[in-house]
């Protein structure tokens, strides 16, 4: 890992497994790697078995007792989480930083942001440092040396803007899915608004000279029963006589779903309403000056494949940020970090890179 810029999760067990997706999303760029190391590994196992069985991780009297370390070493709140019942070991941690020399480390608790942050002050290695959140959040996470938080939607998101965190620090992984849906169902949401049931073509009709006023009005009859002809046409006259001869034509305020609703688009010519669909990345094919239009729409629908693309998943929107991050370090000049005379004790997981 040292030839990459590299992550390292240091979660609990149930964080895991979204833990393990984003690195997965991560390392598929070659330039980054990622290795998640479970806190159960970093801790004393047979002090903190025995604590954990007596008090358990989000029990009242967990709560009490960190509230009760909090107050014994309020004085140096650094050093509150070396040699109690269920902080991280120092020479644990220190050891996985010096390891992997990460250029970012997550975290999930409390034990883990206040013992990363406190050998990364010790040890001087430059690496940012990120949360994840699991279900709910903790005020004990919220900490001004947190580059980046991750969380799952707009409560939490509010909440940590309201504890004082700046927004641009928060990436939302539900917010982005519904922000990024596929090409095909924002085309399945728009035909079911037009009532569309059919293969669609959609024509964009320009203002029809005097010559090409017959040629328009026979557009509505090139296409067959099993597709559905669509027309936009900003002329009056010229929409008058796709009317008259059985087409549908939308107006300003169903052009936007018409338009997302299409299999394929063809214009008649040139003009504004091909750049106005341009616009709307829309690919638009403009009409053969040779050829029949229903030959060529016909030619244009085989080629029409459906949107196979599946809707990212929610570890892709935080594997994105920790890219952003592991770019700019891209571009900094590499820090040259001694090696300890201390051996690194903790193993990793078959699943783990």
């Amino acid at each position: 890992m040292q030839n990459k810029k590299s992550v390292v999760f240091v979660t609990p067990e149930n964080m895991l497994s979204l833990a393990r997706s984003v690195k997965k999303t991560l390392i598929k760029d070659n330039r980054f790697a990622g290795i998640v190391i479970p806190e159960k590994k970093l801790r004393c196992l047979l002090k903190n078995a025995f604590f954990d069985k007596f008090f358990p991780e989000g029990s009242g009297a967990r709560r009490l007792f960190k509230k009760y370390k909090r107050w014994i070493h309020r004085r140096n709140p650094e050093n509150m989480l070396y040699g109690d019942w269920c902080g991280l070991p120092q020479k644990t941690v220190r050891n996985l930083l010096y390891r992997f020399v990460p250029d970012v480390v997550v975290v999930s608790t409390e034990e883990a942001l206040r013992s990363v942050l406190v050998e990364k002050k010790k040890t001087g290695i430059k690496c940012s440092v990120c949360v994840l959140f699991g279900d709910k959040l903790q005020n004990e996470l919220v900490n001004e040396q947190v580059e980046c938080y991750f969380v799952e939607g707009l409560t939490e998101r509010n909440a940590l803007i309201e504890r004082g965190v700046a927004a641009e620090k928060i990436t939302m992984g539900i917010a982005v899915l519904s922000e990024q849906k596929s090409k095909e169902e924002k085309r399945n949401e728009a035909r079911s608004s037009l009532g569309i049931t059919k293969q669609a073509v959609l024509f964009l009709v320009e203002k029809a000279d005097e010559d090409e006023q017959e040629q328009i009005g026979l557009l509505p009859g090139t296409i067959d029963d099993k597709r559905e002809a669509l027309f936009i046409c900003d002329d009056e006259e010229t929409a008058g006589l796709i009317l008259s001869a059985g087409g549908r034509v939308f107006g300003p305020d169903d052009e936007d779903k018409a338009i997302a609703a299409a299999d394929t688009i063809i214009a008649t010519k040139e003009g504004p309403l091909c750049m106005r669909a341009r616009e709307k990345n829309a690919t638009v094919n403009v009409l053969p000056e040779e050829g029949t239009a229903a030959g060529f729409a016909e030619s244009l629908l085989s080629q029409v494949k459906p949107d196979t693309a599946s809707r990212p998943k929610i570890g892709a929107a935080y594997a994105d940020c920790l890219k952003k991050i592991l770019e700019e370090k891209l571009n900094a000049e590499p820090i040259e970090q001694e090696e300890p005379e201390e051996e690194w004790t903790v193993e990793r997981d078959e699943d783990d890179e």
